[in-house]
């Protein structure tokens, strides 16, 4: 991650800066990781802290029959808004690139199946 981070910001933050960036962002992973366990057993109660923006433009688009691709960042906890559409009862399939780790793999496909989610994989294209 440091090392992301000086590819990514070059030298215009000291060693201490980069160590804080990272271990926010680690903080962060490990946050969104306890979510996701914490979703599996209790996703009503997790999702009732998450705030719906623009119900009405995904309602609209599927009453005419269209689709909807919803795009996001490595924000938060992305994992969760597969959660949430499937709790109001929209279908949802969630492209993912699994860790190349098997067994870290693995884990996460059980505990995406456990949410409920289900998923595309980005590999092979």
């Amino acid at each position: 991650m440091r090392e992301n981070i000086a590819i990514s910001l070059g030298n215009r933050l000291s060693s201490e800066e980069r160590d804080q960036i990272a271990k926010a962002a680690l903080r962060n992973m490990f946050l969104g990781f306890v979510e996701l366990l914490y979703s599996i057993h209790s996703v009503e109660e997790v999702l009732d802290g998450i705030p719906w923006k623009g119900k009405e433009i995904l309602e609209e688009s599927l009453k005419a029959g269209r689709g909807v691709i919803a795009v996001t960042a490595h924000i938060g906890n992305f994992t969760l808004i597969a959660a949430a559409m499937n709790l109001q009862g929209y279908p949802f399939r969630m492209i993912v690139k699994d860790p190349k780790h098997p067994r870290m793999a693995r884990t996460f496909q059980q505990l995406r199946e456990r949410q409920g989610t289900q998923w595309i994989p980005a590999l092979p294209p």
